[in-house]
């Protein structure tokens, strides 16, 4: 049965307040009274972002965004951790209707959901042309999902809009109805626009992405449906790409010089590190 315009309005409505209900449901139900947190993660973000908003708007203490006031004399300590300067943003606008830093963080993490939630949304009903409801229950999953919400006070990987963005621009360029001349150009433009995006709000979901994003590309030259819908468009393509991936570089290039600089400090993560990190079979079945 086809939905009429107002259900189509109020399903997804629903469906987003029911993911703002289990994932932020004891800091929400308290009134911002109650923070969900990891104990180290939360604290330490809140004060990242916090110091990327007081560089934003010159406090005292905070003249280098590289250099937070942190590990004094050492400079450059930034990037030690991931900077989440994409989410400033994000943050910042609360900071700036007089929310303190902590309820800057809370309102910060349910706009983060929210619009991952919308983001997805629009992505299944524009290029995969799905029902309110199916994109509904997409967007659900992707925003408030088991695997988000057990990470829920690690608040680098919340932000996600970006990579969807990106997706979205992949469908435009090579999905079923594709954009053609300058606005195909203006696609490749926003595919790496949203890439360096991803990069400067979160490291670790903008690896990801970009992971995904190569694998998908090797997997749709190989399969006869996809590699002539990717070749027919490779000339056009490619050159756009090249051109505009080399202003990416530009633009993500003061972040990877800082983070290369902060590794011959510290030195990189041995494999002893993150083997423990690495999911087993077992987290199919209990994501945490």
């Amino acid at each position: 049965m086809r939905l009429d315009m107002k259900a189509r309005v109020l399903v997804p409505l629903a469906f987003l307040a029911a993911g703002l209900a289990v994932a932020y449901g004891p800091m929400l139900g308290s009134g911002l009274a109650r923070m969900q947190v990891d104990r180290g993660d939360t604290r330490h973000l809140n004060w990242v972002l916090e110091h990327g908003w007081r560089w934003a708007t010159g406090w005292p203490g905070h003249a280098d965004v590289w250099s937070p006031p942190a590990f004094w004399p050492e400079a450059g300590t930034a990037a030690y951790s991931d900077m989440l300067l994409g989410a400033m943003p994000f943050y910042g606008v609360f900071r700036m209707l007089g929310a303190q830093p902590d309820t800057a963080l809370q309102l910060f993490m349910t706009l983060a959901s929210v619009l991952n939630f919308a983001a997805f949304f629009l992505l299944l009903r524009r290029s995969l042309g799905l029902s309110a409801v199916a994109s509904s229950f997409g967007a659900f999953l992707f925003a408030y999902g088991s695997v988000r919400n057990v990470q829920i006070g690690h608040q680098q990987l919340l932000l996600h809009v970006f990579s969807v963005c990106a997706l979205y621009a992949c469908a435009r360029l090579w999905g079923g109805v594709q954009a053609e001349g300058r606005v195909r150009t203006a696609w490749c433009a926003a595919l790496v626009a949203a890439l360096v995006a991803q990069g400067w709000a979160g490291f670790y979901l903008a690896w990801f992405l970009a992971l995904a994003l190569s694998c998908a590309l090797v997997w749709a030259r190989g399969l006869p449906q996809t590699r002539a819908r990717v070749l027919a468009r490779w000339r056009f393509d490619v050159p756009r790409l090249v051109l505009f991936g080399i202003l990416g570089a530009a633009a993500i290039w003061p972040l990877a010089v800082r983070y290369a600089a902060a590794a011959r400090v510290v030195g990189m993560r041995n494999l002893d590190e993150i083997i423990p990190m690495l999911p087993g079979p077992a987290a199919d079945l209990n994501m945490g």
